[in-house]
């Protein structure tokens, strides 16, 4: 099945493991279409920027993406998960779901289900901003 999601804005991402923890997450905004440079959509999924928007289309049943990076690689500092506990995102979709952020730790540096969190989106027409 194929579905499609708009986010306008990420941060607080919540990845500790790849070094010394630094004072401010990464954030992005979309804003400049050279954001989604480094990105990787690994499985299943499309991305693009346009007008401001990251828009990805699912390809599969399990689509998953990295925010400038791959598996085990990023493009900007580590931060710590306990000074910055929060995700926030803007999204719009077209199919209900469940999402799912996976991260690491320095004491579980491996992918793994213990180390999700899982979150409802709705489907409603309009942008819909999450915390969690």
């Amino acid at each position: 099945m194929k579905f499609t999601f708009a986010c306008i804005f990420i941060t607080s991402l919540v990845f500790y493991s790849f070094g010394i923890a630094v004072a401010t997450p990464p954030q992005w905004t979309f804003d400049d279409p050279s954001e989604i440079e480094g990105w990787s959509a690994i499985n299943q999924a499309d991305l693009k920027v346009e007008n401001g928007v990251l828009k990805t289309v699912s390809l599969g049943n399990d689509p998953y993406f990295f925010p400038g990076g791959e598996w085990n690689t990023r493009d900007w500092e580590p931060f710590s998960g306990k000074e910055f506990p929060t995700i926030y995102l803007r999204v719009k979709v077209n199919k209900t779901d469940t999402w799912q952020v996976y991260y690491v730790t320095e004491e579980e540096t491996g992918w793994g289900e213990s180390q999700r969190q899982n979150f409802e989106v709705q489907a409603t027409g309009d942008f819909a901003d999450l915390e969690f």
